[in-house]
């Protein structure tokens, strides 16, 4: 497909086609700071999942650019977490469902 995927400092997640230079997609995070810090996706290609300053771990269905878990923990912080994140893996197993 020849597609990269790249962060802003100011939210934006972009599609880019690195052929023609073209931006395909932009998906735009709320917030007052909503800087992204890391994407990764998973195996398949099917899902990534985006960190930032926001103690929140969202991760977005790649065919429509739509978030499809929020993972936070009371009060918006992610256990073990109370301020901005580095760093995420996206792991499924291979009999993983969207239970």
């Amino acid at each position: 497909r020849n597609i990269l995927v790249s962060l802003r400092a100011g939210g934006e997640i972009q599609h880019w086609h690195l052929t023609s230079g073209k931006i395909l997609d932009t998906i735009q995070e709320p917030g007052l700071d909503p800087q992204l810090n890391c994407i990764d996706f998973s195996p398949d290609g099917l899902k990534f999942a985006v960190v930032g300053n926001v103690p929140e771990l969202k991760i977005f269905d790649e065919h429509s650019k739509k978030m499809v878990y929020s993972l936070k923990g009371e009060g918006c912080v992610i256990p073990g977490h109370s301020s901005r994140t580095f760093c995420v893996c996206l792991l499924f197993t291979s009999d993983a469902s969207d239970e």
